[in-house]
């Protein structure tokens, strides 16, 4: 299973979670736009993974293991988004696509510098959504502070 695949399916999984929906085959399949029987088959590969647990015909819950690392898409996603939007002044309807293409290839390091620069923006510009914190053992503000430098540079 590639990086790409992976990172798509957890994030829809997360997403749909978000809602406080307890996502099911059927609504992974309508948010990636693709066939139930094809998420199905993607989602035996995330079991196995150890990403997800699947109770057909029921719901899919993100393990620790799984929830980690959707919430690391998604946080770059909506870092992505806010400098789209806000600083490079993308229009809406093109911003999504471009962050979903770019977020699988940022590592943790660029996501960091990029929130640092963004002066930790709260919630995704279009969706108005939270973006999730990173995995720091430190508060935001503290983080933005003693990088004060690194943001002068950006």
């Amino acid at each position: 299973m590639d990086k790409h695949s992976l990172e798509t399916y957890l994030k829809a999984v997360y997403c749909l979670s978000e809602g406080g929906e307890q996502p099911k085959t059927v609504s992974i399949a309508r948010v990636l736009n693709i066939k139930p029987a094809s998420v199905t088959e993607m989602l035996d590969k995330l079991v196995k993974g150890g990403y997800v647990e699947h109770q057909p015909y029921k719901s899919v819950k993100l393990t620790k293991e799984g929830r980690k690392l959707a919430q690391k898409v998604v946080r770059k996603e909506r870092l992505i988004k806010s400098f789209l939007y806000d600083v490079l002044k993308v229009k809406k309807e093109q911003v999504k696509l471009q962050a979903c293409g770019i977020e699988h290839v940022i590592d943790d390091k660029t996501d960091e510098h990029l929130c640092i620069s963004l002066n930790r923006p709260m919630k995704d510009p279009i969706e108005d959504k939270p973006i999730p914190h990173c995995e720091k053992k430190m508060t935001c503000k503290s983080c933005l502070s003693s990088n004060s430098s690194l943001k002068r540079i950006l």
